[in-house]
């Protein structure tokens, strides 16, 4: 189980805040969203506007989800399950304005949760306490998106983000070991790389996921922490423009990275399982348009988290074939084969999205994204998706 290691990844096709490669600022696309509430006071989300791009679930009782509300979608927002109803929590630590990318609870007193304020080309760092979130210093003068977040112990996290604003170099990763973030630097092979996803099952194991640009194409980038260094790890050969999005590291032989591939045929989901030895491409469900012609965004994986070495769940999203709109996408593994699994946000009206996704266990999980009128949350009773 990694309840605590499902983390968000940035959407390429979606309506998200997308980090500039090259001068830190950032791009607006999508749709305007009503005002964030004004009350200090934590209140019902049912029905609220805006966007979730993570969720981190330490129980059936305690959860947490992260996104995005307020006009432009600017003003970071914090949701929180208690076992009855989702809230959400407001406070003093957290930013006026931002998109919140990714979390990770490590306990109902430790957790963290990343992303970035576009106004200023500043990072979001804070850390929850149990009883409050508090912006915490990062390293690089605070500069640049987080886009993701793994903890796997009070004493230990690392942060993901996009690629490096100097010299065109990768963004080194970020560590937590208690007391302070430090920069751990990374190499590969290729011009520049950008890191949308990390996920760490130990002190010792964890993974960053992305895509590495090398002579005018895009390959799958994945880097591993061994406890000493990261070091990048081959992928297979998977055509034209492929992404990785999502990471969910369980243990040293059993890891999995989502995402998409532009190759022929075009726009399908991706994803690659690590064994111990090797990463290998496994089918993985494309239910929606492929191809350009009528595709908006094709088929898409954003985020994935294991329960065991038979039961793993991704999610994303997919052109629906006839009427071109977008629908939540939600794949299961059973051991043996990914197979898609219906969700009552394929069917709400308008477009929907799924951004992360996190697994209690086998009879209890969330997914979070958005929908047509605001941020969608699904739960997972072991049996049926249904919207919370």
């Amino acid at each position: 189980m990694t309840r605590q290691r499902a983390v968000g990844a940035i959407r390429r096709r979606g309506r998200w805040l997308v980090p500039s490669a090259v001068a830190g600022s950032v791009v607006l696309t999508g749709t305007v969203a009503a005002a964030a509430p004004s009350s200090p006071a934590p209140a019902a989300v049912s029905g609220f506007t805006g966007e979730l791009n993570a969720v981190s679930a330490v129980s059936a009782s305690d959860a947490w989800a992260v996104g995005a509300t307020g006009r432009f979608g600017m003003v970071p927002l914090i949701v929180h399950w208690d076992g009855r109803n989702w809230s959400r929590v407001k406070g003093p630590g957290i930013p006026v304005s931002g998109k919140l990318f990714g979390v990770s609870m490590v306990s109902a007193t430790d957790g963290w949760a990343v992303g970035v304020n576009p106004f200023k080309g500043n990072h979001i760092l804070l850390h929850w306490d149990g009883t409050s979130w508090a912006p915490v210093p990062g390293p690089a003068g605070g500069k640049g998106a987080l886009l993701g977040v793994s903890a796997d112990s009070a004493a230990d996290a690392w942060t993901a983000g996009p690629r490096s604003l100097v010299r065109g170099g990768p963004a080194p990763a970020w560590r937590w070991d208690g007391t302070g973030w430090t920069q751990v630097p990374i190499t590969f092979s290729g011009q520049f790389a950008d890191q949308n996803a990390v996920s760490a099952a130990s002190a010792s194991d964890a993974w960053i996921v992305g895509q590495v640009h090398r002579n005018g194409m895009d390959k799958a980038l994945t880097l591993h922490w061994d406890g000493t260094g990261w070091a990048q790890v081959p992928t297979p050969d998977l055509g034209l423009g492929p992404f990785l999005f999502g990471v969910s590291d369980a243990s040293p032989g059993n890891a999995w990275a989502v995402g998409l591939t532009e190759g022929a045929p075009k726009l399908r989901t991706l994803i690659l399982h690590w064994d111990g030895s090797a990463w290998r491409r496994v089918f993985s469900p494309s239910p929606g348009l492929q191809g350009d012609s009528g595709a908006r965004f094709g088929n898409e994986l954003t985020a994935v988290d294991t329960i065991s070495k038979t039961n793993a769940w991704a999610v994303g999203d997919y052109t629906v074939k006839g009427t071109g709109q977008q629908a939540a996408l939600t794949v299961h593994w059973n051991g043996t084969s990914w197979a898609r699994v219906p969700n009552p946000g394929e069917t709400s009206g308008g477009d929907s999205f799924l951004n992360g996704v996190s697994m209690v266990s086998a009879t209890e999980g969330w997914a979070v994204g958005q929908g047509s009128t605001g941020a969608l949350i699904l739960h997972w009773n072991g049996s049926t998706w249904s919207r919370s």
